[in-house]
């Protein structure tokens, strides 16, 4: 389904328009843009969306323009409207509470508490003096069945934070971070990290998961420093991530996964510019480990992911908090990432569970990838889907500035450099690599009889394979020589 809505045809700022969706194939729900006229010059002029995201229900996805105008877009009623009061410069959206409540942070330092029902802002923090580069919110399932099952009687004020059904709001810029409660917004707690404060710590990506204790704030330092925060950010865990993958690396192989990234026929004669050819040629440089990028927990909650460098992605075990799995993207330069819900692929089981991310490359390309589990990767093979820009003509995204996932990890919405937002259908690409894998399945006798010296290519992608020792892979070519000759021996039988 694509349909384009120009956003500039509202009218009244206090009317509603409707949209509709139509059908095709290429994976695109909506294009949005917004053009204005220039009545002097005659002239059209296309007006930015800043920033997008989606309501904690799924159900509505909101924009900002960078002429403070704040669009709403029921993708249920098939509706969209404009918020009465305009909000200057939104760069950060977050969904709060079911379909109404929206959180929307500024470069000012100013977050926005926005009742999309009542269409006009309920609250207005001034959270810092700089930039919101984060606004992150806690849910009721980060609190386990444990906490659940406790009496919330106690009065103190250090037991205020343990309450199982409280949720938080966190709001970080690039010198502090600031605690807010979600049922009244009052400031709860305080984290200065900048120059003027004694903390030579700067964190960077707070991110909620569960614990036994409750929910807890995870982050990462670039040079490879992992901690652990309580709601009132008293610090519960230190960890040095990359002497944990150095003493993996020690016992076990790094996964190492190449690609063949297709590219569409606009693009393949267009040369990579000096700047990204040189940040390739010194990431190459870089052992993995080195330099966290960014990093995030899995929506399951039991793996934190810090992506080393722009190709190297770290599974520590938050029960065990020591790194479980490396894999190495040969070919792939990974610039942001989101986690999609683990879901069951072709067939059922634990081993049928595959890992999707969708990944924004360092040249800007919006990409899904989805490889398996680490022991069932065979059946699991890995697939890099590059996601239509719903041009009609099979384009591919190649001009992503920021993207947000929906909660549920079925849509995504992609803000482009050109100021265009597009909403994707994420479950079109994902049913395509089940089926994809579903045969796969019955193909895997004969993947082991014949072994191809490189990945194995289809339509979606390539194929990526566990990395083999030398003796390893001398081996098996000798097994492989030994079956062609007893086949030729015995007319062609098999044993």
């Amino acid at each position: 389904m694509e349909m384009e809505v120009n956003a500039g045809k509202l009218g009244k700022r206090t009317g509603k328009a409707s949209i509709k969706f139509n059908s095709s194939n290429d994976g695109v729900l909506l294009r949005l843009h917004h053009t204005v006229k220039n009545e002097t010059e005659g002239t059209v002029v296309r007006i930015r969306f800043t920033a997008a995201g989606f309501t904690a229900n799924n159900e509505r996805l909101v924009a900002a323009d960078h002429r403070d105008n704040v669009f709403v877009f029921d993708l249920v009623g098939q509706r969209f409207w404009t918020v009465a009061e305009q909000l200057k410069r939104i760069t950060i959206i977050e969904g709060l509470v079911g379909g109404n409540l929206v959180a929307l942070g500024s470069k000012d330092g100013m977050v926005f508490i926005v009742d999309l029902d009542e269409n006009n802002c309920v609250r207005k923090l001034n959270a810092h003096p700089g930039r919101i580069v984060y606004l992150s919110s806690s849910s009721p399932l980060h609190a386990t069945a444990k906490l659940r099952s406790k009496a919330t009687g106690i009065s103190s004020p250090a037991d205020a934070f343990e309450r199982y059904d409280r949720t938080y709001l966190l709001a970080a810029s690039q010198d502090c971070a600031k605690l807010y409660s979600r049922e009244d917004f009052a400031e709860l707690a305080c984290l200065r990290y900048g120059l003027a404060a004694d903390n030579s710590f700067r964190p960077n990506a707070w991110h909620w998961f569960g614990t036994p204790t409750g929910p807890a704030l995870i982050t990462h330092r670039t040079e490879g420093v992992i901690r652990v925060y309580r709601p009132n950010f008293k610090l519960v865990k230190e960890l040095n991530v990359t002497r944990l993958i150095e003493l993996y690396r020690k016992s076990n192989p790094v996964q190492t996964i190449t690609f063949e990234r297709e590219r569409s026929e606009s693009a393949t004669d267009e040369p990579d510019s000096v700047e990204l050819t040189v940040k390739r040629l010194t990431e190459a440089m870089v052992s993995p480990g080195r330099r966290i990028t960014t990093a995030q927990p899995t929506k399951d909650g039991q793996y934190y992911v810090a992506l080393c460098g722009h190709s190297t992605l770290a599974f520590l075990a938050l029960d065990s908090w020591l790194v479980c799995r490396v894999v190495t993207l040969s070919n792939l330069f990974i610039a942001q990432f989101a986690f999609l819900p683990a879901g069951e692929s072709a067939g059922s089981g634990r081993r049928a569970r595959c890992c999707t991310l969708t990944v924004r490359t360092t040249d800007n390309d919006l990409m899904l990838l989805n490889f398996g589990n680490d022991a069932g990767l065979d059946n699991n093979p890995s697939v890099l889907r590059p996601l239509a820009s719903g041009s009609g003509g099979g384009g591919v995204v190649h001009n992503c500035y920021k993207f947000a996932l929906a909660p549920n990890g079925r849509m995504l919405a992609n803000v482009l450099g050109s100021g265009e937002v597009l909403l994707h259908n994420l479950d079109s690409y994902r049913r395509i690599d089940a089926a994809a894998l579903a045969m796969g399945h019955h193909r895997k006798a004969a993947r082991k009889i014949e072994r191809s010296g490189s990945g194995t290519s289809s339509c979606t992608g390539s194929l990526g394979r566990r990395q083999q020792s030398p003796r390893t892979a001398k081996l098996e070519q000798q097994i492989n020589a030994l079956q062609v000759q007893v086949s030729r021996l015995w007319g062609g039988s098999q044993f």
